[in-house]
């Protein structure tokens, strides 16, 4: 198995949303910023559908975090990533955010989060 594939081990996927985290994960990780990928949304509260995007959260260092908010570049969507008629809707974030989200964060903020 897969990297990919053990870290989607349980989830409620279908084979083109696994091939559209698989071509996610090969564009972040030719960005070279990216620590870590957390696949958030429906996908990771086991809600999804057979439509459903691909939400994603990039962690990233401070310093390129710091960077990018200042721009602001903090956000994006995919439509040319997919294998199916969707997105991938992704925001780039730091340790020092989820933390923040983790303590004081709303109940929807940290919710959102859950399963991920």
């Amino acid at each position: 198995m897969t990297e990919i594939g053990a870290a989607l081990e349980g989830l409620k996927l279908w084979p083109h949303h696994v091939e559209t985290i698989e071509r996610t994960v090969e564009r972040i990780r030719a960005d070279g910023a990216a620590l870590a990928l957390i696949l958030g949304g429906s996908l990771a509260h086991g809600l999804g559908t057979e439509g459903s995007d691909v939400d994603i959260v990039v962690l990233t260092e401070r310093g390129d975090f710091a960077r990018r908010a200042a721009v602001p570049d903090l956000t994006f969507t995919w439509h040319d990533v997919p294998t199916y008629d969707s997105y991938v809707d992704g925001k780039w974030a730091d340790l020092d955010f989820l933390e923040t989200v983790a303590q004081r964060g709303s109940d929807p903020a940290r919710w959102a989060f859950a399963g991920a």
